[in-house]
């Protein structure tokens, strides 16, 4: 009976998987597949418990390339691999139900766009910045992220996002950014900002109908008159 790594062969994750389907494996075991090795001192599924020790589902997912050479036995190409894997995920599942379930979404009031953009700011411990495309009728046509770092003029460029929207045929737009810090007070950088995008978008007959920043819970610069 063959042996790999301190585990018997009906015992590898691969082989588990092949005889019982996805269904009968624990998150370990398959993280173990997507990992394939691990050290000389640890076998593949020891890497990946202490990994998932680490980092709950929800956690790992938003895990940076950094967080993930932090452990022994993950190197550049298993970092991006991971990373890759849990992007594509997200995209799955926008692309799919949740695509259904946007086509169904009005945004009404502030509380609406921070219910549909909270799940994609969890766990995130650098600033981002979302943007949110409208149709004439409120309802999201597409959203993503398209920065990452300060809400500040060094890393929010107005002429990418103009581009992005005239490149989307939107009507409206909403921003969305989060405060690691988890208070979702907006500065008076993040006010004025906005002012300036609200401006540029005026120029191409686009709407800026919100700027929500995402803290512990949210601040809407329209609800604060701040816009």
């Amino acid at each position: 009976m063959g042996q790999i790594g301190g585990l018997l062969k009906e015992e590898m994750p691969r082989e588990k998987l092949i005889r019982f389907g996805p269904n009968g494996l624990t998150n370990v075991e398959l993280l173990a597949i997507i990992l394939r090795t691990g050290t000389r001192d640890k076998n593949v599924i020891d890497l990946s418990r202490e990994i998932l020790s680490k980092f709950d589902l929800k956690t790992i997912s938003r895990a940076s390339f950094e967080d993930f050479l932090k452990f022994k036995g993950i190197k550049s190409g298993k970092a991006c691999i991971l990373i890759s894997l849990f992007e594509l995920s997200r995209r799955v599942q926008f692309s799919g139900s949740d695509l259904l379930e946007s086509s169904k979404v009005c945004f009404k009031n502030s509380k609406d766009i921070y219910s549909y953009v909270k799940s994609d700011f969890l766990h995130l411990d650098i600033e981002k910045v979302m943007i949110i495309y409208l149709d004439s009728r409120n309802k999201p046509i597409k959203k993503e992220f398209l920065f990452s770092g300060e809400f500040n003029k060094s890393y929010f460029d107005i002429k990418i996002v103009l581009k992005k929207i005239l490149s989307v045929n939107c009507f409206k737009v909403i921003l969305v950014h989060n405060h690691p810090s988890g208070d979702s007070s907006p500065s008076l950088a993040d006010i004025d900002l906005t002012k300036k995008f609200i401006g540029a978008c005026c120029g191409i007959d686009v709407k800026v109908i919100d700027h929500i920043v995402v803290g512990r819970y949210y601040t809407s610069l329209f609800d604060r008159n701040l816009m």
